[in-house]
């Protein structure tokens, strides 16, 4: 099961103090891009919500399986015009992806 390590939300002041994070689990939801149920959490200190995927490296992508392919493909030396091709996204889009790896 996952525990959330520290409040991701800035200007949180759990992160200021020594004690342990408090958190308290608050449903869940079900994710469009793949069909996987993911657990939400509340802050005990500053009443804010965030779930698993916040600390993800893939968080607000709406197509998370494209990270891999495009290291795959990239390492392979096949050109970024070429996979925005091969995957069906706009070239813009994997221009984003190659600058956050």
């Amino acid at each position: 099961m996952f525990h959330p390590p520290f409040c991701p939300r800035f200007g949180c002041p759990s992160a200021e103090r020594d004690l342990a994070f408090r958190y308290r689990r608050s449903g869940s939801y079900h994710r469009k891009c793949d069909g996987r149920w993911i657990q939400r959490f509340r802050c005990l200190v500053c009443h804010r919500g965030f779930s698993t995927q916040t600390y993800r490296a893939n968080y607000r992508y709406r197509k998370p399986f494209l990270h891999h392919a495009l290291v795959h493909a990239l390492c392979s030396k096949v050109t970024r015009r070429q996979a925005a091709r091969l995957f069906g996204v706009n070239k813009k889009t994997v221009e984003r992806r190659f600058v956050r790896m």
